[in-house]
């Protein structure tokens, strides 16, 4: 009788676990897929003050949808798979316009880098 109850009660203590944990709802959380941007517009400002320290080059374009900022990676630059299809932020001036393709980050900045299919083009 004293290993019958104990028994008895760990039947019951791992039962209630169980349908707890299959009758509880879940919160699903999936990695959200990255969405992809397109823009094209007049280069307004070009800010390359963040490049010496591994940041971006910060690119601002006036387009007809209002203000769209381009962040191209300096130093993943070369491990991008769009390096191919990106324009020498070195050679674009203010007044040059240009056409962007990439992964839209957390702040709404165009990232042409990782795929193939991303650009930044000089369309003069």
């Amino acid at each position: 009788m004293k290993t019958i109850l104990p028994s008895i009660l760990l039947v019951l203590v791992v039962g209630a676990g169980v349908y707890y944990a299959l009758s509880t709802p879940r919160l699903v959380t999936e990695t959200p897929t990255p969405s992809e941007g397109q823009a094209e517009g007049v280069v307004i400002a070009i800010n390359l003050d963040s490049v010496a320290f591994d940041g971006p080059a910060l690119i601002a374009l006036e387009t007809t949808a209002g203000l769209q900022v381009i962040a191209v990676p300096s130093m993943g630059l070369p491990l991008c798979a769009a390096r191919e299809n990106i324009a020498d932020v070195y050679r674009l001036a203010v007044g040059d316009r240009v056409a962007v393709s990439g992964e839209v980050g957390e702040e709404g900045e165009i990232i042409p880098c990782s795929d193939v299919a991303h650009y930044l083009r000089l369309e003069n």
